[in-house]
């Protein structure tokens, strides 16, 4: 506990072929913090932030972004990227609250469409916003099930073709009672663990939520010294006129980022700021 360099090193260690790959990355990222390493975690961000992962449901990537920028005293930014991520978190928390009031009526429906986004990526029985469910994408237990019920489905089946008068007796109607009821409390059981995780998710939203709107208070209380810096005219020019030459290692070629993001150059972008707290206090 409280080894972050170790801890970076195996995060760092995570195949990119892993579905733990992007959260590695994120822990990562707040190890470096940890360390008062910002640039190191804002480097981590930097591909975890990418499109790639634009349907990865991790609110807690912005947020610790956003409390490295208040570090570095780059107020503004961090105001901006509260306000983006306010306006697009309120409504998934509204979202899974109204997920789960539909869960509590009929757990299976919470299965069905957890199972049909995951096997066919269809939208079936209760909607639920896109970083929800990729939030379900390592539950393999929902293919077990649904195996499962798929398995009691076909000996329905059977049962139903039946023709020779056996279909017609107590035994057939027992037995198909028994699988009904087998299937039902399969995927209630599963629905209602599903639907256990979507209020934990929406406890942490509610609270980085209700953090957010600490943060930016924060964020505008601090603003002042940034315009206390710009009106004594000592804080664009030193922050124009600094030179961040980056450090590459001997065997590397360093690119600058324009924007664009590839697929084999995640988890090796550099991010090489400036702490303009150092600027503005001086």
């Amino acid at each position: 506990i409280g080894n972050f360099e170790r801890a970076i090193e195996h995060f760092e260690r995570t195949p990119r072929s892993s579905a733990f790959w992007f959260e590695s990355m994120y822990e990562a990222a707040w190890s470096y913090f940890a360390m008062s390493r910002l640039s190191g975690a804002l480097s981590h961000l930097q591909s975890v932030d990418s499109p790639f992962f634009d349907n990865v449901y991790h609110p807690e990537a912005t947020l610790l972004r956003v409390l490295i920028f208040y570090y570095l005293c780059k107020y503004i930014d961090g105001q901006e990227m509260l306000a983006e991520f306010t306006e697009s978190h309120y409504p998934i928390a509204d979202a899974i609250e109204k997920a789960i009031r539909e869960a509590e009526r009929d757990p299976t429906r919470l299965f069905k469409a957890l199972y049909a986004w995951k096997t066919e990526r269809k939208n079936a029985g209760i909607p639920l916003p896109v970083p929800v469910r990729q939030h379900f994408a390592t539950d393999e237990a929902l293919i077990e099930i649904g195996n499962y019920v798929a398995g009691i489905d076909r000996e329905l089946d059977s049962v139903a073709a039946l023709k020779t008068g056996w279909e017609r007796s107590a035994l057939r109607r027992d037995l198909e009672q028994a699988l009904n009821e087998r299937k039902r409390e399969a995927t209630e059981r599963k629905g209602r663990e599903a639907m256990a995780k979507l209020r934990g998710m929406l406890a942490t939203l509610q609270a980085n939520l209700g953090n957010s709107e600490i943060y930016k208070v924060e964020l505008i209380t601090a603003e002042k010294d940034l315009y206390d810096a710009a009106y004594r005219g000592q804080l664009a020019n030193k922050i124009a006129n600094r030179k961040m030459d980056p450090n590459v290692p001997e065997g590397y070629r360093y690119w600058p980022f324009q924007g664009e993001y590839w697929l084999d150059e995640l988890g090796w972008y550099e991010v090489n700021t400036i702490n303009e707290c150092l600027e503005i206090r001086r």
